[in-house]
């Protein structure tokens, strides 16, 4: 897709539209990643992003295997890369965009996930 045709979609799409589809795949890596051992997550919305949902993941202190920097470079590293932003890492928080996430990314994401966290 072309840069003209990307920027015609985002105008198209509208905030409305475009906060609906995120609130989607957030839903959607939330209801995936249920059940990991030592992560909670919820849907957070960005006050610098118009308000637009995006994903907290925390790591349980004492239950997660790894922390936050250990957990980002594991997903940088793997296949597919993957990239959270880090949050307040010392808490264990980072941060999912779901900005460019397509549909079928949350499940990958989330067996990513299962990958690490699981013993």
């Amino acid at each position: 897709m072309g840069a003209l045709s990307a920027l015609q979609l985002f105008a198209r799409e509208g905030d409305e539209g475009r906060r609906a589809r995120l609130q989607a795949q957030g839903e959607a890596l939330l209801a995936a990643i249920k059940g990991l051992p030592g992560l909670s997550a919820r849907i957070v919305h960005d006050p610098e992003e118009a308000g637009m949902p995006m994903v907290e993941l925390a790591l349980v202190a004492g239950t997660a295997k790894l922390d936050a920097a250990g957990l980002l470079g594991q997903l940088r590293s793997g296949r597919p890369r993957i990239e959270l932003r880090p949050f307040r890492p010392q808490e264990g928080l980072l941060i999912a965009a779901l900005g460019c996430l397509r549909p079928g990314d949350p499940a990958i994401i989330a067996k990513r996930l299962a990958e690490i966290l699981r013993p």
